[in-house]
C-alpha cells in the first residue's frame, strides 16, 4: 500500500524483502531517501541503518516501527535516522517525512 501511495505521488521506489537485500539495493541505486522497517529478516532495520551509515554517511533514513520502546527510538536516532515513525502511522506523516528527506538530499 505504501509503495503504491509513494509511486502515485511521483516517487521512484525500490523495495527489499530483507535487510541484506536492502543494503545491496541502496548500494546499487543510492536513493534520495530510505524508509526502513526495524523488523526485517536477515538484518534488522538498525543493522541496515549501521551498514548504510558506513556506506554513505549522508544517507537520509526514516525508521518505521511498531516498537515504541524509548531505547529503540533513541538508538535509531543516535545511529543517524532522521525520523522515527511509529506504526500504525498516518500516510500523510510518511509522505511529509519522505518529502523532507528528499528535500534535504
Amino acid at each position: 500500500m505504501l509503495r503504491q501511495i509513494l509511486e502515485d505521488d511521483g516517487y521512484d521506489i525500490r523495495t527489499a524483502t530483507d535487510g541484506g537485500t536492502a543494503v545491496t539495493v541502496y548500494g546499487e541505486s543510492r536513493p534520495d531517501a530510505v524508509l526502513l522497517d526495524i523488523s526485517m529478516p536477515q538484518l534488522d532495520g538498525l543493522a541496515v541503518l549501521y551498514a548504510l551509515r558506513r556506506m554513505d554517511p549522508s544517507a537520509r533514513v526514516a525508521i518505521l516501527s511498531g516498537d515504541s520502546k524509548k531505547s529503540v527510538i533513541r538508538e535509531a536516532i543516535q545511529s543517524g535516522a532522521q525520523d522515527f515513525i511509529l506504526k500504525p502511522f498516518d500516510v500523510s506523516q510518511v509522505l511529509s517525512t519522505v518529502e523532507d528527506l528528499v528535500a534535504a538530499a
